[in-house]
């Protein structure tokens, strides 16, 4: 190979790591920029050129604008350039398309469709790999609820607004009238999406869930918010408290819940010591809060509450208002 051809098809090479898949785009003059910052001293009709030559092979596509050509790869592309995958890569791909698609903003998870086809086309040629997919399964703890699904528009606008800080007009709920909000993160809790966020006008953090926004608008106000997601969480706070600050939670347990409790840790400092052949004793410190009266509710045929003595009169309150509600005459 010449040296001229050599230099054709690094420069084209290079041109071709920096045009993203569709929806975004790049302009000839943004490519010629970046390809004399690289260090080529080319014209931006050569690189015109060049964009014309590889677009079918390469499978790009362009539309006019006002600015001249703009140019993407197509995202049903099959040749992309793209670099190879390993299995490993291909498989870890593909659990992302499965599993954690509530996790990236729709837009994010588009442009992603091209990088999946890739990795399906890697992994069809390892057979031992290949049903991989099919050989792995999340259950959800308790009942699969599925929430109603969120138009993509709505959805685009809640990532917009937590990714750039900017405040959201939402029609929520049974609100009447539109309201802003900061948002300042999202929580996937039960496979619901969950908005901690502050209403216009006020100080305190509220959470909304995303299923509820009915219309959805960014707006031009930016926000600055001091926003510990990660404290905000461990601080026990989306699970619904009852009350701030931790309890010892002691109980007698036995069968399932004894055996979970072996194999698990659910709460800090949690002891499990035997009383008998039958019954254990268990405690801990928790926040109090509903996710847990629910969990104790849902094992009470083997479990027997020492302390606190307030949850325990919460719990058996409930219990006897549900065996009321049960036996009532139809």
């Amino acid at each position: 190979m010449s040296a001229k051809a050599k230099d054709t098809l690094i420069r084209i090479v290079s041109m071709l790591g920096l045009i993203p898949i569709y929806p975004r785009w790049t302009s000839a003059r943004q490519l010629h920029e970046s390809l004399q910052a690289k260090g080529f001293n080319v014209s931006k009709r050569t690189v015109e050129r060049d964009l014309n030559n590889v677009s079918v092979l390469f499978e790009l596509v362009d539309f006019d604008s006002p600015e001249g050509k703009k140019w993407s790869f197509s995202r049903e592309a099959t040749q992309t350039f793209l670099p190879s995958l390993s299995i490993e890569e291909a498989l870890s791909l593909k659990m992302t398309q499965q599993h954690l698609r509530l996790f990236l903003p729709s837009n994010v998870f588009t442009t992603l469709n091209t990088l999946f086809k890739k990795a399906d086309d890697v992994i069809s040629q390892q057979p031992v790999y290949h049903q991989w997919s099919k050989k792995v399964a999340v259950i959800p703890p308790g009942l699969d609820i599925k929430t109603h699904d969120i138009t993509p528009e709505i959805n685009q606008v809640i990532y917009s607004g937590i990714l750039n800080n900017k405040m959201i007009e939402v029609t929520y709920g049974k609100l009447r009238s539109p309201r802003k909000i900061k948002p300042l993160g999202l929580i996937i809790r039960n496979n619901k999406l969950v908005i901690p966020c502050i209403f216009d006008g006020y100080d305190d953090i509220r959470m909304i869930v995303a299923h509820r926004i009915k219309h959805a608008q960014l707006t031009n106000y930016s926000f600055s918010e001091d926003f510990d997601l990660a404290a905000y969480v461990a601080s026990e706070a989306p699970r619904n408290l009852i009350e701030g600050e931790d309890i010892l939670l002691k109980l007698k347990v036995t069968g399932v819940a004894a055996t979970m409790l072996k194999e698990s840790s659910i709460g800090k400092k949690q002891k499990l010591q035997p009383l008998d052949d039958k019954w254990w004793i268990f405690s801990a410190q928790f926040k109090h809060t509903f996710e847990l009266e629910h969990w104790i509710k849902g094992h009470i045929d083997c479990i027997q509450i020492i302390q606190p003595d307030s949850l325990k009169k919460r719990i058996l309150a409930q219990l006897q208002a549900g065996l009321a509600l049960q036996t009532e005459s139809n």
